[in-house]
């Protein structure tokens, strides 16, 4: 792996931190991912005022186990080919179907 690290030198004396804290910052979130520059998925969740993101409900009915939280993303166009929109009913967890989830 290779990363470049820059210098960078600020005028300002009290200059906002570069990374947004969104764990700090309680509210509605929309993730968008883009691929070839088109965009391909969107997300949306939600950080409460605990730090941590706001529990869907979906991992616990279907027993994932402490924390995790599934998050609905949206699949938007056609790059990756034909796929089954209904998958999640019988094939989300290793052929098992993930209930409660709600298509985005």
């Amino acid at each position: 792996m290779f990363s470049v690290n820059a210098l960078v030198w600020d005028k300002q004396p009290e200059s906002p931190p570069r990374d947004f804290q969104m764990y700090k910052n309680p509210g509605e979130y929309e993730l968008k991912i883009l691929q070839n520059g088109k965009l391909a998925r969107t997300a949306k969740f939600t950080m409460g005022t605990n730090y941590q993101m706001v529990d869907t409900g979906i991992g616990k009915q279907n027993n994932l186990g402490t924390g995790r939280i599934v998050v609905p993303v949206q699949i938007i166009g056609d790059q990756d080919g034909a796929w089954d929109r209904n998958a999640y009913k019988t094939d989300a967890f290793f052929g098992n179907p993930l209930n409660g989830f709600t298509l985005p």
